[in-house]
């Protein structure tokens, strides 16, 4: 017995070591599966408080007006307004960073605070959204679970006194995973959280982000089986002909992209002007929901019935789609303006799915086509909300998760694609960052480089640097990058001007192929086709820009001679990031002073 006894505990020794022999990546992808389950589980727990309120507390406003005898049936007119000024006085008063979608927040505080989310985000998120969307606002769910998941992430971050990044990776997994439990979409949810809230794909950030959106579905199937959010008829087929009408269909969607993010700080600066008092805009924008309820009744909640209709070929008239995809951003801007909790995506994939079966019946009726509608609204669904949220790949993969219809990625694909550029073009920054550039952060890729504001490269130049002689043979220059940890070398003439640049892979790989060589290549055989180098003057995002591009870990410092360019140094990705990080820090304590 004493023998079966030790063996048990050897194998569980060898499952869940103790916490000094395991590593920081074991340790966050164990963390990240918890997370994945808890924030799994209360994005269930919002769809559940949201559809409960709105049949049984709310009288199915926007679905139902019919629950009341017709004399009372204009006093759900007024629970819109009643619900809103409560939720906005609450969260003003204990935690405005609740109020809105949510996720420009979670961005925020990745790139900006090192992954902190206050606890209370935790149960006033899930509250306030559910008052929300089940007393009709427009909104979507992905915003309130992205958040709450988040925060969750975060708290356990915190609570085992983890490193700021691992910290930082928690947050991102608990917003896959609520995410991906809300939709069904684990590889969605976990691109997602890489694409918008890191900024990475690193294999060291992308395994917690999947462990976690796993569980999260797993959550999800538990309790609600292995169902899609949304049933497709049947696949669909296509012609040859339809594949240019999905590159029109993108073109459409990025316009509807580009106006939904114009029509959401529209909104909020018009309302912000003329209804200066924040329980004005609660009350104005309460009434026109609960007025909606007898004109477009369908515009309100998540709108989850009416995209399921789309899909199954049920659309109403054109006249009724185009008030759709023009009305549905108006009011989901106007009601996020008003301090509501809710997310933009459901109201994107709404919009979307709208303008797709608008676009498959105008061109059915102009051409004579055998068209699969159902294609069109998918394709619209995924196009718009990757123009908004400035994410193909998570558009594309979480429509596909959505319906579980393969035979859609390469029309999701082309739509996506095109529709992102045209977007683009109307409006420079998505949905979310837009919101952050508007408070003075500049996110992108996990960092706030308005931290770097007024900052140039000399600021981070080193004048002590390795550079490869250009006529040197490969085969003489290893004390030169034994000296040196990185793995861009500036090549340089012999009267130091600057030659161009050699990556130490180039350098490996031209070593091989002349082992066995009498003529080893020089530095100069291996230099990279394009030359790239920066100025003292550079600021530290084009700096960082630059490097990303090209993947270079540093680039060489010059300044224009009478003779070419003279090299005053090296800029190091590493020191950019060690100044971002000082500077992050200096930000938090003016904050924490005032």
């Amino acid at each position: 017995m004493a023998q079966l006894v030790s063996h048990l505990k050897r194998l569980l020794r060898k499952v869940v070591p103790p916490r000094a022999e395991t590593s920081a990546v074991g340790t966050t992808v164990v963390l990240a599966g918890a997370v994945g389950i808890v924030a799994g589980l209360m994005a269930l727990l919002i769809s559940w408080m949201i559809g409960s309120l709105n049949r049984n507390v709310f009288f199915g406003i926007g679905t139902r007006p019919d629950a009341l005898p017709a004399p009372w049936r204009f006093a759900l007119v007024l629970v819109p307004p009643v619900v809103f000024l409560l939720i906005a006085y609450v969260i003003r008063r204990w935690a405005p960073e609740v109020r809105g979608t949510g996720i420009a927040r979670v961005m925020s505080a990745v790139g900006r605070s090192g992954g902190y989310i206050r606890r209370r985000v935790i149960v006033l998120k899930p509250i306030a959204t559910a008052l929300c969307i089940g007393a009709g606002a427009p909104l979507g769910m992905e915003g309130p679970v992205v958040q709450t998941g988040a925060a969750v992430g975060s708290l356990a971050g915190h609570r085992f006194r983890m490193g700021v990044s691992n910290i930082r990776i928690l947050v991102a997994a608990g917003a896959a995973a609520g995410l991906a439990a809300k939709y069904g979409a684990p590889v969605g949810g976990a691109v997602f959280s890489a694409e918008l809230i890191l900024g990475s794909a690193s294999t060291a950030a992308l395994l917690p982000l999947i462990v976690a959106a796993f569980l999260g579905v797993l959550a999800r199937h538990a309790i609600l089986g292995n169902v899609p959010e949304y049933v497709v008829p049947a696949e669909a087929s296509l012609d040859f002909v339809d594949y240019p009408l999905f590159i029109v269909l993108g073109v459409a969607c990025g316009l509807a992209g580009a106006y939904f993010i114009k029509m959401i700080f529209f909104t909020e600066d018009g309302m912000g002007r003329l209804l200066k008092p924040w329980w004005s805009r609660a009350v104005v924008v309460g009434l026109l929901v609960g007025a909606c309820t007898f004109v477009f009744p369908e515009l309100l909640g998540t709108g989850k019935p009416v995209i399921q209709k789309l899909l199954q070929g049920e659309a109403p008239g054109l006249w009724l789609l185009l008030a759709f995809v023009l009305l549905k951003p108006m009011l989901s801007s106007a009601t996020i303006s008003a301090g509501a909790s809710g997310g933009i995506f459901g109201p994107s994939i709404f919009t979307g799915a709208a303008l797709g079966a608008l676009f498959a019946g105008c061109v059915s009726g102009l051409l004579p086509l055998h068209m699969a509608p159902s294609a069109y609204v998918m394709a619209g669904m995924a196009g718009v909300m990757a123009a908004v949220m400035r994410a193909p790949l998570q558009a594309i993969l979480v429509t596909f998760e959505l319906t579980h219809n393969y035979s859609m990625i390469a029309p999701l694909m082309i739509t996506c694609v095109v529709s992102m550029k045209v977007s683009e073009l109307f409006e420079p920054e998505s949905a979310f960052t837009r919101r952050l550039v508007r408070i003075g952060e500049r996110l992108k890729r996990g960092m706030d480089f308005s931290l770097l504001e007024g900052l140039a490269v000399r600021d981070v130049m080193q004048a002590q640097y390795v550079a490869l002689p250009a006529a040197a043979s490969i085969r003489d220059i290893d004390e030169a990058v034994r000296a040196s940890e990185n793995r861009t070398f500036p090549v340089i003439s012999g009267d130091g001007r600057l030659r161009g640049i050699v990556m130490l892979a180039t350098l490996i790989a031209g070593g091989i192929q002349s082992k066995d060589s009498d003529f080893p290549p020089e530095v100069a055989d291996l230099i990279e086709p394009r030359l790239v180098y920066l100025k003292p003057d550079d600021s530290l995002y084009d700096a960082w820009e630059m490097m990303g591009n090209h993947d270079y870990d540093c680039l060489p410092v010059c300044r224009s001679g009478p003779e070419g360019l003279e090299m005053v140094g090296i800029c190091e990705k590493e020191a950019i990031l060690e100044l971002y990080d000082r500077q992050a820090f200096i930000s938090i304590n003016r904050q924490a002073s005032r």
